[in-house]
């Protein structure tokens, strides 16, 4: 998500017109000096109902409008309690007694005992890097059902049925996942493969793509990469109980000053002729400790997504350049998008990349879109129609503004500005 607190005037209002229609990159850039006093007041951005699929940045002044969270299970670990096979390790190695009373008997004690066999063994395979075998255990494991005391259960429903489980059915489709992921790490020469596996890991996996023949390195790429979102990751709109935002490290302020944005209070304060001066503080992230942080309150330790690291789609968006570009795609630009209904909707970051064929990939959350492009007389269209489906995917509307950056500061920073700088006119408006 992006947040956008930090803005001198009533932002109501994006930029929908030309940067749509040609989709031209809006990089920040340094004001050109001007006659002005060299102490303007600052005051901070704030975009009212700033809530979105990216950042609520940290500000120095205005209260920030969460985003509630919904959808799926999940509890937050304080701790970092360690991976789902941790857990299986210790569940496997434990008495099985029914939560009921009513399941005691020996039908419960065959079908626990033939659940916890299954996982110590892929719990033992894992532990030995076999992942291909863990996986087949598990999964043959999971068509398993049995009649308790009148009762039909599968396996997944009995890890329900278990005093002191905290595993569930998801819980070991997602183990499955992960351990596949980790085996196809295997089988392409990965050493030492860990769960989840480590960034120079997955950048030397990643990189196994760009020395294949193409296009097949780079669809298999595209099709790791969604492995590897499914598997490990989650956006915090699924969980329940998870931050509404992720607040990923502050970057740098930035003035707006004129037409363009800079790092460079002074030449803001030039630019605005000793009026005040409009300021943002974005937080993207910068490294890969941010998006997989090893432990805290982003890494799920129970629900049905335990497991997985939390990130909202600027850690989608920072993953996918660097796993991608390790596999030789070039960043076409980040691209943030302003909701077509106001600038009180969310916004969302996406990324626009080329893969070594020369086709267009947009990566958006956990999606990864591409399509063949051979006529380059007909790109803008085919990066607006990317564009378009991303965001209508991502938030199920039209996107409204869309600002374009060499990095993802600068498509964040050319929103908020661009928010600042010109008034929302309605969709109907617009149609005219």
């Amino acid at each position: 998500m992006v947040s956008m607190r930090n803005l001198s005037t009533t932002l109501t209002a994006a930029k929908q017109d030309a940067a749509k229609a040609t989709l031209a990159a809006k990089p920040a850039a340094t004001a050109k000096p001007a006659d002005a006093p060299a102490h303007a007041a600052e005051r901070p951005a704030v975009v009212p109902g700033a809530r979105d699929s990216f950042v609520r940045r940290e500000v120095e002044i205005g209260a920030t409008v969460s985003r509630k969270g919904g959808g799926a299970q999940g509890a937050v670990s304080k701790g970092g309690e360690g991976p789902l096979l941790g857990q299986i390790k210790t569940l496997a190695g434990g008495a099985f007694e029914p939560t009921d009373d009513k399941l005691e008997g020996a039908q419960f004690d065959k079908a626990a005992k033939g659940l916890q066999s299954d996982l110590q063994r892929a719990s033992d395979l894992a532990a030995a890097g076999d992942f291909k075998q863990a996986a087949g255990v598990l999964k043959l494991s999971l068509e398993d059902s049995h009649r308790v005391n009148g009762e039909y259960l599968t396996n997944g429903d009995l890890l329900g049925k278990i005093k002191g489980s905290k595993l569930e059915e998801a819980n070991i489709k997602t183990t499955i996942k992960q351990l596949e992921f980790a085996d196809a790490m295997k089988t392409a020469g990965i050493k030492d493969v860990k769960i989840p596996p480590t960034e120079k890991q997955l950048m030397e996996y990643f990189g196994k793509f760009k020395g294949m023949k193409q296009p097949d390195g780079a669809d298999q790429a595209r099709d790791a990469l969604g492995d590897y979102f499914s598997a490990f990751q989650v956006h915090p709109v699924n969980v329940k109980g998870a931050p509404s935002d992720v607040v990923y490290s502050k970057d740098d302020k930035m003035y707006l000053a004129g037409d363009h944005a800079t790092k460079d209070r002074a030449a803001a304060s030039r630019a605005t002729k000793g009026d005040t001066i409009t300021a943002f503080t974005s937080a993207v992230p910068d490294s890969w400790s941010e998006v997989v942080p090893g432990k805290g309150d982003r890494n799920l330790v129970e629900g049905r997504h335990a497991g997985k690291s939390v990130n909202d789609c600027e850690g989608y968006a920072f993953m996918s350049h660097k796993l991608l570009g390790a596999a030789g795609f070039k960043t076409e630009g980040f691209v943030t998008v302003r909701d077509a209904r106001g600038p009180d909707q969310p916004m969302h970051e996406m990324l626009m990349m080329r893969d070594p064929s020369g086709n267009l990939t947009l990566s958006s959350n956990e999606k990864i879109l591409t399509v063949e492009n051979k006529e380059k007389d007909f790109e803008a269209h085919v990066k607006q129609w990317l564009i378009e489906k991303g965001y209508k995917e991502a938030s199920n509307h039209q996107p409204g503004g869309v600002y374009i950056g060499k990095t993802m500061q600068e498509s964040e920073v050319a929103a908020v500005f661009e928010v600042a700088k010109k008034k929302w006119e309605a969709p109907a408006a617009q149609a005219k």
